[in-house]
């Protein structure tokens, strides 16, 4: 693309819009800025491609493989798992931490005792 996402859609996109829902405007914001943070992911995907005919193929498989459900299952087990690891560690260190402190109040009072 020479344009912007946002450009593109309004000099390409505009007059079909127009007729399709009768007006122009029920593309948010949002939707242009995730449609250009796809474009930025795919750009190094096909930049050093010489075929353009493989440049326009790349797109649609890896829009395929994101909204394969096996793929999305799998990503989603995985963020699941990282949360739940992330987690356990933290309860280690939570536990870890209250233990430390137990100690050095065990400590102090022991010090305590022993200079009355």
């Amino acid at each position: 693309m020479n344009f912007t996402p946002k450009i593109h859609s309004i000099l390409v996109h505009a007059l079909e819009q127009a007729r399709f829902f009768l007006r122009i405007g029920d593309t948010l914001e949002d939707d242009m800025e995730h449609m250009h943070q796809i474009h930025a992911w795919i750009e190094p995907h096909v930049s050093h491609m010489k075929n353009e005919d493989q440049q326009a193929f790349v797109p649609s498989r890896m829009e395929s493989i994101q909204s394969n459900v096996a793929v999305v299952t799998k990503i989603e087990e995985g963020k699941k798992d990282a949360k739940h690891k992330m987690k356990a560690s933290a309860d280690i260190r939570a536990k870890r931490l209250k233990e430390e402190q137990n100690e050095g109040r065990e400590q102090a009072a022991i010090k305590i005792q022993q200079t009355t």
